[in-house]
């Protein structure tokens, strides 16, 4: 590899288009690094997306945020996403069928 000149950034590869690495793309990004990031699936969103089977959308993975993801929630906004529109806010509660909560 060539040296670079001092004053140049060597570009960073995140490997990942999931949550975390769409997170750390966008904090580099920030800092003025170079980014390319490499996702194998056809769209970014890792376990966090869906998916079609024989026609059936179907979810790929956990979609529940609960309060403690402000890291989530910033990062969303860093991204011009208006987390009350897209992300429909219910109380946390879970309900057993014989009464038990």
């Amino acid at each position: 590899m060539e040296d670079l000149p001092r004053d140049v950034t060597p570009p960073v590869a995140v490997i990942g288009g999931g949550w975390a690495g769409c997170a750390a793309a966008l904090a580099l990004l920030d800092a003025g690094v170079p980014v390319t990031l490499h996702e194998a699936a056809p769209i970014l969103g890792g376990r966090a997306r869906r998916v079609e089977r024989d026609g059936l959308p179907l979810d790929n993975g956990q979609h529940l945020l609960i309060g403690a993801y402000s890291a989530t929630a910033t990062l969303l906004g860093e991204l011009g996403i208006k987390l009350d529109e897209v992300v429909l806010r219910r109380p946390f509660r879970i309900e057993y069928p014989d009464g038990f909560h």
